[in-house]
């Protein structure tokens, strides 16, 4: 494990512990037969920073149904991962770069059957530059399992926050604007 990525994610973990959600720390949480979760009415995790499909991986319990990311991209890989461990009548709320919404391929195919399975509720879009570590819009993706209607919800947010030099920022009214 990286100690300078171990550092950066201190105040995630503290907070997370606050809140009494589970963290897994291990850069290889995608391999087959390490997994060992609970199916969880919540789900909040930390992305990897790679991510390296096989054929051994497509088999895997998590990807089946889905298929897999391809290695240039695993923001679906994450998302399948949580999705899995999701309990039935659960709700995954989860950050991703703005491409997962436009990306072609077996990304494309990924997000086309989990449209039509039903389980994207809610697409959040949020401005460019709330992270550190990267200046890319990112969107909030919002699953559920156990959801009735094929509607899905779009929010453009991109232009509610507040612009800083190297990073803009969400205030509580800019948040309560988008849950309203």
């Amino acid at each position: 494990m990286d100690a300078v990525w171990l550092n950066r994610r201190r105040p995630e973990f503290r907070n997370r512990a606050t809140h009494r959600v589970v963290v897994d720390i291990r850069h290889d949480q995608f391999r087959p037969g390490i997994v060992q979760m609970s199916r969880q009415g919540m789900a909040r995790r930390t992305q990897p920073l790679r991510w390296e499909p096989s054929e051994e991986m497509a088999k895997d319990f998590r990807f089946k149904v889905y298929g897999l990311a391809p290695k240039s991209a695993a923001d679906f890989a994450f998302l399948l991962h949580g999705f899995h461990f999701l309990a039935k009548d659960g709700t995954m709320a989860i950050i991703l770069p703005h491409g997962v919404l436009f990306r072609g391929g077996a990304e494309k195919k990924i997000r086309t059957k989990l449209l039509k399975d039903g389980n994207i509720d809610t697409v959040i879009g949020l401005p460019a530059k709330l992270f550190y570590s990267t200046g890319i819009p990112v969107c909030i993706l919002v699953l559920k399992k156990c959801k009735r209607t094929d509607d899905v919800l779009f929010i453009n947010a991109a232009e509610h926050y507040q612009p800083g030099k190297r990073q803009n920022t969400l205030l509580q009214e800019h948040i309560n604007k988008i849950v309203e």
